[in-house]
C-alpha cells in the first residue's frame, strides 16, 4: 500500500471512475423484486444506486452500500466518443491512482476490425478502516466510453492487516477476476442502465 485515500461515499474510487463471459452474464431488461439484474461471475447481482453517470450493483445480502464486500459497477462516460478520448481517461484515473493508491497492474487490448482498444487496471485503494482491490475496464461502444467495475473490500481498523488480506485474496482470484472482466460481453449501455434506474433499487 503506498498511500491512502480518503473515502468518497461509498467508493475508493480515483477520478470519476476491474469480467465474465456471456454465459457468466444475463441482462434483465427491467429488474423486478427478488430478481437480480443479471450474474457476475456466478454471482446474481441487484441494482442499489444511481446517479446520472454511476450505476452500482451488489450480490444479495449487501444491500448496505456502507458495508459492502462485492461491487460492481458502470460509470458512463457521455464526453468521451473516441478511441483516443477513451485513452485519456484511462491515462487520467492511471495517473490519479499513481499518486493517491497502488497500481497493481496495467494492459490494453489491441483494436480489432469489429472492436476498438480497450484498456484495464487493476489497483489498490485505502480509506478509513476499509481497503478495496478494483479492476477497472475502459470499453468504447455506440461512440460511448464506459468503465465496467469490479470491487472486493476488507474492512478493520489495522489496515495492514487488512490489505495482506486483500493481497492474499488477490493473490488467489485476481487473475480469474481479470480474465473474467475482460471477457464481459455485453457490456450493459445507457439504454439498459436507465431501465434499472427506473425501475429502482432492489430490496432482496
Amino acid at each position: 500500500m503506498q498511500r491512502t485515500l480518503a473515502l468518497k461515499r461509498r467508493r475508493l474510487i480515483v477520478g470519476g471512475v476491474a469480467l465474465v463471459s456471456m454465459a457468466n452474464f444475463r441482462f434483465v431488461a427491467a429488474q423486478t423484486a427478488g430478481r437480480s439484474a443479471f450474474r457476475f461471475n456466478g454471482a446474481d447481482y441487484f441494482f442499489r444506486w444511481s446517479n446520472d453517470t454511476l450505476f452500482e450493483f451488489t450480490p444479495p445480502g449487501q444491500t448496505n452500500l456502507d458495508t459492502w464486500t462485492d461491487m460492481v459497477s458502470v460509470v458512463v462516460f457521455r464526453g468521451v466518443k473516441t478511441a483516443d478520448d477513451l485513452a485519456g481517461a484511462a491515462n487520467s484515473l492511471l495517473d490519479s491512482t499513481k499518486s493517491k493508491g497502488a497500481v497493481l497492474k496495467t494492459r490494453s487490448v489491441p483494436r480489432t476490425p469489429d472492436r476498438p482498444a480497450e484498456h484495464f487496471i487493476a489497483s489498490m485503494m485505502a480509506g478509513p478502516g476499509v481497503v478495496e482491490g478494483v479492476f477497472t475496464r475502459f470499453v468504447l461502444m455506440d461512440g460511448m466510453g464506459y468503465t465496467l467495475i469490479f470491487s472486493h473490500r476488507f474492512y478493520g481498523e489495522d489496515l495492514h492487516k487488512a490489505a495482506q488480506l486483500l493481497g492474499d485474496w488477490e493473490n488467489a482470484h485476481g487473475a480469474d477476476t481479470e480474465k473474467a472482466l475482460m471477457s464481459f460481453a455485453p457490456v450493459p449501455g445507457v439504454g439498459v442502465l436507465e431501465k434499472w434506474r427506473a425501475a429502482g433499487p432492489s430490496k432482496d
